[in-house]
C-alpha cells in the first residue's frame, strides 16, 4: 500500500497541473467551495424521520434531504466506529485498510484519506470527533491541519470518554465562523447514539419509551445548530453537505442488544444524503444500494479530480446529477471478526439490492425483498444462487488483505485498552487474527458458529460494563458463570481479575490473571495488572518482577510504570518514579491518573508549582478524581490560593462529604494562614466543626484544629475551652509530646492571641 500511496501523490500533481481542461463538473451545479461530511455514529437509518420513521426524529436532517438526495439502502463494511469511519474516510473496505475492529488497529499511513486528496486540492482541513474511539492515535487524523479530539466536558460512560453534540456543534460553529473566508473540508462527529442512551432535556422526556430515537432527536437538534451557522455564514448555498451514519445498533434483534457482533441489517444499513452546492435541487430518493465507500470517489468527482484506482468504492454522481447510470447490480462486502475473540468464525457477508450471503460456520443467504428481517435462512434451499454469492465475496477479498505487509497494529497503553474493552468491544492485548490472503476466507473447521453464542456475547459485555460502572459484584456473579461454561475465553478471567481487584479480593485476582496467563503467554496486561494485584498484597518484589515482564513486551505500559513508579516513591527514590511515570505520560499523555501520581511525587519534594500543574492536567482530562482534586485543594490553600483552594476541596466534598481528616487539615491551613480573610476563617470554622461531629469530639488533634480556628477568629473562650478539652483527651491517650504542644497553644489564647508556630 505504500507503493499506491506514492502513485498517487504523483497523480495528484499531473491532474492538478491539467484540471482547468479536464473537470466532469455538471454544469447544472456549483463547484463545491466548501465540503461537510457529518458522522452520526450507531445511527440506524430506520430511526430518521426522512427515512419513513413514525416519530419526528430529525427534522433538521429532513430539511437537508428535502433540498438533496437521499439512498435508502446504504451499507456500512462493518458494524464498528473505527473501521467503518476509515472505510468513509478512504473510499475502501477493511480486508484493504487493514483495521477490522477499534482493539489495538490503527489506519496505516499508506492509506490514502479524504483529507489528503482535498488538502492536495488546496482545501483546508478541519475534524471534530466525539469520542475517544476515533482519538488521532488510531490514525484517521492523517491529512487533516486540525484533528479536535480533546474535550472540555468529558462525559463518561463506562469510563470511556466522549463528548456531547453540543459542544462538538459549539466547536465547529466556531470553527465555521474563523475559516468562512477559506476553501474548506470539514469532517464532524457526533457520537450520542451510542450506547448509553442519555439524551438530555427535552429530548430525554419527549422521547422517554424510547431513548435511542431520543438520542438520534438531540443529535439531530446539534447538526440544525451547524445547518444554521453555515447559512448565517452564507455558506450553506455553495457547500456540498454529506450526511451519513458509520453503522446501526441491533436493538436486540436476533439477540444482540447493540452491535459489533453480527452483520445483518440493522447493524449495517446506514443513513446517507447529498446536499449539493446551489440553491434549486429537487429532493429525490434513490432505491439503488450504495455504500459508504462511495462517498470519496462521489466527491472526487464533483470536484473533478481523480480519486485513487484502488478504492473499491464508485462514484455517485451520475444519481446526483439525474444522468444515466449503469444499473448492473453491485456486491457489498461486510464483516465483523467479532466473534473471533469467542474462538468462533468470522462473519464475511456480500450484499446486493436482494440478497445477503454470509459466510461462516453454518452459511446464511436471505432474501431482502421477501425477508427483510433476516429470519428465513434460504442457504440450504437456494444452494445455486448461495455459491454465486460466495464466488463474488471471494473475490471482493482477493488480493487485498496484507498487500506489502504495512502495519494496521495501534500501540496502545492499557489505559486506551480498557477505555475500548467498556464499550463492548472485547479483545486482549497481544492478540493476533490473521487475514493473510490464503486464509482469509477459508474458515477454522475447529471454531465454532458466532450464531451459537450471542447469548455469552451479550452477557460478556453485560459484565464487562457492570465492572467499569464500579459494579462488581454484579459483575462477578455473571462472570463467575460464564467461566464455568467457557473457561477458556481469555477475555472472561481478565474481567474476573478486574471485578475481583474492586472488591479487594487480590488473591481471586491474582488466580485469575494467571489463568489469563496460560491461556495467553506473555501478555503485557496480565503481566502488568499481576505486578498491579501485588503491590496492593504488598508483595513489592513480585510487583516489581511482574511489572518489569510487562515492560519489556511492552515498554510504554501504563500499569507496569506506574506500579513501578509507586514503588519507587514509597522507597523515597522520586527522580525514579518520575521517570517511571514520565514514560506512561510519553505513549499516552491524557493518562489522568499518571499526571496525578507525578503531581503527588512533586508534592512530596515540595515543588508545589509542578505539583499543582499536573494535578490540574489530571483534572482536566478527568474532573472525577476526587483525590486529585482534594490533593489540588490542600496545596493551593498551603500556598496562600486560598479561594482558588477552597473551591477545589468543597468540590471533592460533593462525591465525599465523609472526609474528616482532609477538612481538619483544610481548616488548620487556613487558620494559620496569613492571607486568609475573616470569611475565609470562618468557612475553616464549619470545617473544624464538621469533622469534630464526625469523630464526635473524642479526637485531640481534631479538637486542638478547631481550637486554633476559633483564636484566629479572635474567639478566645471557646479556643480555650476546646483546646483544654483536647488536653486532656491527649493525656489519656498518653502522647506527652501532643501535651506540651496543646499547652504552649493554650498560652497564646489566655493572653488573647493566636495559635504561633514560633
Amino acid at each position: 500500500m505504500k507503493t499506491k500511496r506514492t502513485l498517487f501523490i504523483l497523480l495528484t500533481v499531473i491532474v492538478a497541473a491539467t484540471i482547468a481542461t479536464y473537470l466532469r463538473i455538471d454544469s447544472r451545479i456549483i463547484e463545491p467551495s466548501n465540503i461537510i461530511l457529518i458522522s452520526i455514529d450507531t445511527c440506524r437509518a430506520d430511526h430518521l424521520s426522512c427515512y419513513g420513521y413514525s416519530r419526528k426524529t430529525t427534522p433538521a436532517i429532513d430539511a437537508v434531504a428535502k433540498g438533496g438526495v437521499l439512498f435508502e439502502q446504504v451499507i456500512s463494511p462493518v458494524p464498528i466506529t473505527l473501521p467503518a469511519h476509515c472505510s468513509m474516510l478512504t473510499g475502501t473496505i477493511p480486508p484493504d485498510h487493514g483495521v477490522h475492529d477499534n482493539v489495538e488497529n490503527k489506519l496505516d499511513q499508506s492509506n490514502v484519506t479524504l483529507a489528503e486528496i482535498l488538502k492536495a486540492e488546496g482545501f483546508g482541513t478541519a475534524a471534530i470527533v466525539s469520542t475517544f474511539v476515533l482519538d488521532s492515535q488510531f490514525g484517521l487524523s492523517q491529512g487533516f491541519d486540525t484533528y479536535n479530539d480533546q474535550f472540555e466536558v468529558v462525559r463518561y460512560t463506562s469510563s470511556t470518554n466522549e463528548r456531547l453534540g453540543g459542544e462538538t456543534s459549539r466547536v465547529a460553529n466556531e470553527w465555521l465562523e474563523e475559516h468562512k473566508n477559506e476553501k474548506f473540508f470539514l469532517f464532524l462527529h457526533y457520537y450520542d447514539p451510542h450506547d448509553q442512551y442519555r439524551p438530555p432535556e427535552p429530548f430525554a422526556s419527549t422521547f422517554a419509551d424510547n431513548l435511542y430515537a431520543g438520542e438520534i432527536a438531540y443529535t439531530d437538534h446539534c447538526i440544525g445548530q451547524v445547518v444554521n451557522k453555515l447559512k448565517e455564514l452564507k455558506l450553506y448555498d455553495s457547500s456540498l453537505l454529506i450526511i451519513a451514519g458509520d453503522h446501526g445498533e441491533m436493538r436486540g434483534e436476533h439477540g444482540e442488544q447493540e452491535h459489533t457482533y453480527f452483520i445483518y441489517e440493522s447493524a449495517i444499513k446506514v443513513p446517507l444524503i447529498f446536499k449539493l452546492p446551489g440553491a434549486s435541487h429537487h429532493s429525490r430518493k434513490m432505491t439503488q444500494t450504495v455504500g459508504l465507500i462511495d462517498i470519496v470517489p462521489t466527491v472526487c468527482s464533483l470536484l473533478g479530480i481523480d480519486s485513487p484506482a484502488e478504492m473499491q468504492g464508485q462514484d455517485l454522481s451520475p444519481y446526483l446529477l439525474e444522468k444515466e447510470k449503469s444499473e448492473e447490480e453491485r456486491g457489498f462486502y461486510c464483516e465483523s471478526v467479532t466473534p473471533l475473540r469467542l474462538n468462533a468464525n468470522p462473519l464475511l457477508g456480500i450484499r446486493t439490492n436482494r440478497w445477503k450471503y454470509i459466510h461462516t460456520t453454518r452459511d446464511e443467504l436471505y432474501d431482502l425483498t421477501k425477508d427483510p428481517g433476516e429470519t428465513n435462512n434460504l442457504a440450504a434451499t437456494e444452494p445455486h444462487q448461495a455459491k454465486v454469492l460466495e464466488s463474488q465475496l471471494r473475490e471482493r477479498i482477493a488480493g487485498l488483505t496484507q498487500k506489502d505487509g504495512s502495519s494496521s497494529q495501534a500501540d496502545l497503553d492499557d489505559e486506551s485498552l480498557a477505555r475500548l474493552r467498556s464499550l463492548g468491544y472485547i479483545a486482549s492485548s497481544n492478540d493476533e487474527v490473521s487475514f493473510a490472503d490464503e486464509d482469509f476466507f477459508d474458515l477454522d473447521p475447529d471454531r465454532d458458529d458466532p450464531k451459537d453464542h450471542i447469548d455469552f456475547f451479550v452477557q460478556l459485555q453485560h459484565a464487562t460494563g457492570l465492572n467499569f460502572d464500579f459494579k462488581f459484584k454484579e459483575a462477578r456473579t455473571i462472570l463467575d458463570e460464564l467461566a464455568r461454561n467457557r473457561p477458556g475465553i481469555f477475555e472472561i478471567h481478565m474481567q474476573l481479575a478486574f471485578a475481583a481487584g474492586g472488591l479487594n479480593d487480590h488473591e481471586t485476582a491474582f488466580e485469575n490473571l494467571h489463568r489469563a496467563l496460560v491461556l495467553k503467554p506473555g501478555n503485557t496486561v496480565a503481566l502488568a495488572d499481576l505486578g498491579f494485584i501485588a503491590l496492593k498484597q504488598d508483595k513489592i518484589e513480585e510487583a516489581i518482577e511482574y511489572s518489569l515482564k510487562a515492560i519489556e513486551g511492552d515498554p510504554g505500559n501504563t500499569v507496569a510504570n506506574d506500579t513501578l513508579g509507586t514503588i519507587s516513591a514509597r522507597k523515597g527514590d522520586f527522580e525514579k518514579a518520575q521517570s517511571y511515570y514520565r514514560k506512561s505520560l510519553d505513549v499516552n499523555p491524557i493518562n489522568a491518573a499518571t499526571h496525578s501520581r507525578l503531581a503527588g511525587v512533586f508534592a512530596l519534594q515540595e515543588n508545589l508549582d509542578l505539583a499543582v500543574d499536573h494535578y490540574k492536567t489530571a483534572l482536566k482530562i478527568n474532573p472525577a478524581l476526587s483525590n486529585a482534586r482534594k490533593n489540588l485543594g490542600t496545596i493551593l490553600i498551603q500556598q496562600g490560593n486560598i479561594e482558588e483552594g477552597l473551591q477545589h476541596c468543597v468540590e471533592s466534598l460533593e462525591s465525599d462529604p465523609n472526609q474528616p481528616q482532609p477538612l481538619n487539615n483544610w481548616a488548620w491551613l487556613i487558620a494559620t494562614s496569613k492571607q486568609a480573610s475573616q470569611e475565609h476563617r470562618q468557612q475553616a470554622l464549619d470545617m473544624a466543626l464538621q469533622a469534630c461531629q464526625f469523630t464526635k469530639y473524642e479526637k485531640a488533634n481534631y479538637l486542638d484544629t478547631l481550637a486554633v480556628v476559633y483564636a484566629s477568629l479572635g474567639k478566645f473562650t471557646q479556643a480555650i475551652e476546646t483546646a483544654e478539652k483536647a488536653l486532656t483527651i491527649a493525656g489519656v491517650e498518653g502522647d506527652d509530646q501532643f501535651k506540651k504542644e496543646i499547652t504552649k497553644s493554650l498560652k497564646f489564647y489566655k493572653q488573647g492571641k493566636p495559635y504561633s508556630h514560633k
